[in-house]
């Protein structure tokens, strides 16, 4: 089983059922969840980090300053989990082979 996050800005940490899935910074945001997983419910918590540039947008103070003083006033940022969220159910490649 496949927990693909979609897109993500910046960077996602996922855990199962208290169990640490994985870590990405780059796409794709995909992480084997199989053997965290079990019948019944399950705990997903999925935590998302981004830069301080949408932060730092905000402060029209620092307009005037130069880059290394925090000016230089960046664009807001896409920013979070967008998604879509997809649980995919993939066949391991060992049974992959055997059904050919």
């Amino acid at each position: 089983m496949i927990l693909d996050l979609g897109a993500v800005a910046v960077s996602a940490e996922v855990k199962i059922n208290g169990e640490r899935a994985g870590i990405a910074c780059l796409a794709p945001y995909a992480f084997d969840s199989t053997d965290r997983l079990h019948a019944g419910r399950n705990q997903l918590e999925i935590i998302v980090a981004n830069t301080l540039s949408n932060y730092y947008s905000q402060f029209v103070q620092l307009d005037d300053k130069p880059l290394s003083e925090g000016g230089g006033r960046p664009e807001r940022r896409l920013s979070g989990l967008i998604g879509p969220v997809i649980l995919r159910v993939e066949c391991p490649v060992s049974q992959k082979r055997r059904s050919s």
